[in-house]
């Protein structure tokens, strides 16, 4: 990122612990160059299949950018990390449904 390689050591321990296949393209993006003007969007969802970011149709010029976020939205009531089975043949738990799962909030952007 501005001239100097972007590492994200942190993802790498989610990808073994998911049982994702650490060697595939969604897990190991190869290095991009950004021209001026461009943008590399990422989605927050890394899974195979997740997210359809820049890994997927490449950079995104600016002029294709349209409107502005005004808002995020965090759904999740209680915080921790999901461990999905490794083996094939296991399925996971059904999640629990209802407030203590979900709980939007809004959280309102910074106006530039």
């Amino acid at each position: 990122m501005n001239g100097r390689p972007e590492s994200e050591p942190r993802t790498l321990g989610y990808w073994a612990k998911s049982c994702h296949d650490v060697t595939s393209n969604f897990a190991n993006t190869a290095p991009v160059t950004v021209a001026p003007g461009h943008y590399f969007v990422i989605g927050d969802n890394r899974s195979a299949g997740g997210s359809l970011d820049s890994r997927m149709f490449g950079v995104v010029k600016r002029n294709d950018i349209a409107g502005r976020a005004v808002l995020s939205l965090w759904p999740l009531a209680e915080r921790g990390e999901v461990q999905p089975p490794c083996q094939a043949e296991a399925a996971p738990e059904p999640q629990e449904e209802g407030s203590l799962r979900w709980s939007p909030r809004w959280l309102p952007t910074q106006p530039r």
